[in-house]
């Protein structure tokens, strides 16, 4: 891909556009990395991203084993909480346009704190359905549970383009990148085996 493609339409990129004379260099990801900004917005999306792509590996699973039901069901199920991604995080993205709006950026970061406040609430409540309160409770927690995970990963890059404007790019990149990486620590932690 590298040596044989083009970055644009017209050709290579151009990093004069975003009025950069050079190409990234390793110390500008480490100058982005220093800004806590950057780093606190890695954490977050580690929290929304992370969390989705953990739900995404383990929910077919649960419903299964904790809920006694067959796989396949257990797995169209579990297709609920992907199923929200078709809306939900553009929702995100127009709820943090709407709140920049009427307050700037204080909005902003309002319509990020609620979109992360409201997934953690759900994914405790989610956690609360026991297997006597049956599946169609859980399934219910679970999708709004979704909504608020997928609109905080709308409202995390309505932020991202204010942070570094010229290094747009590579923050971006780190953000996305940190959601990967809240998904190993996140499975690490809650599903590692001990021999």
């Amino acid at each position: 891909i590298f040596f044989c493609s083009q970055d644009t339409t017209t050709g290579k990129f151009d990093t004069a556009v975003l009025g950069k004379s050079q190409k990234a260099s390793p110390m500008t990801y480490l100058k982005c990395l220093a800004d806590y900004r950057v780093f606190l917005m890695i954490f977050q999306y580690s929290a929304c991203f992370g969390c989705e792509l953990v739900m995404n590996n383990t929910l077919a699973t649960h419903f299964h084993d904790y809920f006694g039901v067959d796989l396949v069901a257990a797995g169209v199920l579990a297709m609920g909480f992907g199923g929200m991604n078709l809306f939900a995080r553009s929702l995100g993205g127009i709820f943090s346009d709407w709140c920049n709006v009427k307050f700037a950026m204080p909005g902003r970061l309002w319509a990020h704190f609620i979109a992360l406040f409201g997934q953690a609430v759900f994914l405790f409540l989610f956690g609360c359905v026991t297997s006597d309160m049956g599946w169609p409770v859980a399934l219910l927690v679970l999708i709004i549970f979704s909504i608020f995970v997928n609109m905080a990963e709308g409202t995390s890059y309505g932020i991202v383009p204010y942070m570094i404007p010229t290094e747009l790019a590579i923050v971006s990149a780190m953000v996305g990148a940190g959601g990967t990486l809240g998904a190993v620590i996140a499975t690490r932690l809650c599903y590692m085996t001990t021999e």
